[in-house]
């Protein structure tokens, strides 16, 4: 990584466009970075990333409610039926709740909050999160 090009972390990629570099430079090829593939087609990742944060959590939910039934006594218990199963649902709880402050604070330049709250609610936030930065990508494109 001679270039000394930096990715910054509100790209959207994440430590994985700062971390992860792939060198083809013996092959031939010019470096290239994972920063510059996610940040040029930045949208895409974005709908991409809110297609499969529906999609992934939605199958995982279906194949719950599949062997333990409907309910939200089983659903709540399975959610902290342990140390690490707590501290994951509630850093998804706590990062839900800091995603709609941002979103509230945002309001007059960013996307209508309401509509990704509800996402977040319904679906979840693996979801919500890149919808909204995908919308709020397309309204700035628009100008």
């Amino acid at each position: 990584m001679t270039s000394g090009r930096f990715c910054p972390p509100w790209t959207g990629a994440g430590f994985v466009a700062i971390s992860v570099a792939i060198s083809v430079r013996s092959a031939g090829f010019p470096e290239l970075k994972m920063c510059d593939i996610v940040t040029k087609n930045l949208k895409t990742f974005y709908l991409v990333s809110a297609i499969l944060g529906a999609v992934v959590p939605y199958y995982c939910f279906w194949r719950f409610l599949r062997s333990e039934g409907i309910g939200v006594m089983p659903l709540i218990e399975g959610a902290l039926i342990n140390g690490a199963a707590a501290g994951f649902t509630l850093d998804v709880v706590i990062s839900s709740l800091v995603f709609w402050a941002f979103m509230l604070s945002q309001k007059e330049k960013g996307p209508a909050p309401l509509r990704f709250i509800v996402l977040n609610l319904f679906v979840g936030l693996s979801c919500a999160l890149p919808a909204y930065l995908w919308a709020a990508q397309s309204r700035s494109a628009q100008g």
